[in-house]
């Protein structure tokens, strides 16, 4: 299934990403593989439990909800192979951030 699943990502467009989910148990116990997409919330949360100066300790937390049918989460924990296809976060190359610098408004980092 790699091999089929890395040809699949060498002809996707350049700025897609593939995000593949195996359930936890034998091969022989694996149900059809199933395109999935993505829960509101994954099945685990990150947290963070502490932060030092130079530091940040994360933490996780199951979500104890049931996963919405069709969603990654419900089908991998009723056993399929999950593919959902992902665009990534983008630049936005407008002037709102530009401008902003630009204006003599803003606050400088450090400053109050």
């Amino acid at each position: 299934m790699l091999t089929r699943v890395l040809d699949l990502l060498l002809a996707a467009p350049p700025d897609v990403v593939l995000s593949l989910n195996v359930p936890d148990r034998p091969v022989a116990e694996h149900r059809e593989r199933r395109h999935a997409r993505l829960a509101a919330f994954g099945a685990v949360q990150a947290r963070v439990d502490e932060a030092g100066d130079e530091s940040l300790r994360l933490g996780e937390i199951e979500v104890g909800t049931e996963p919405e049918a069709g969603t990654d989460s419900a089908l991998l924990a009723a056993g399929h192979p999950t593919l959902t296809a992902l665009r990534s976060v983008a630049e936005d190359e407008g002037p709102l951030v530009p401008d902003w610098l630009a204006s003599a408004d803003h606050v400088r980092v450090g400053q109050s």
